[in-house]
């Protein structure tokens, strides 16, 4: 079966994917730091509360959680501009 996608668009797609992929990776991971620490035995309850969220839904979490755990770190504002840049 040919693919409706253009032979040379798959490498700038793949691209695409797995960059995102690592980005949503490395939300999930500081999801699980804010939730549980360095607990690494209680990773678990990270990725089960991480895995059935959207992107979006996990900017929000981490937004939140961090905003919580943190309230006096400044990054926080930096995190309203991405969320602001990403339109979430």
């Amino acid at each position: 079966m040919k693919s409706a996608i253009p032979e040379e668009l798959l490498a700038p797609l793949g691209k695409i994917l797995a960059n995102f992929a690592v980005l949503e990776s490395a939300l999930d991971f500081q999801i699980w730091v804010l939730i549980v620490g360095g607990q690494s035995g209680k990773q678990k309850v990270g990725q089960i509360i991480t895995a059935e969220l959207s992107f979006q839904a996990k900017v929000g979490l981490l937004s939140s959680l961090y905003q919580h755990e943190l309230p006096n770190k400044a990054p926080f504002e930096d995190l309203k501009k991405i969320r602001k840049k990403l339109r979430i």
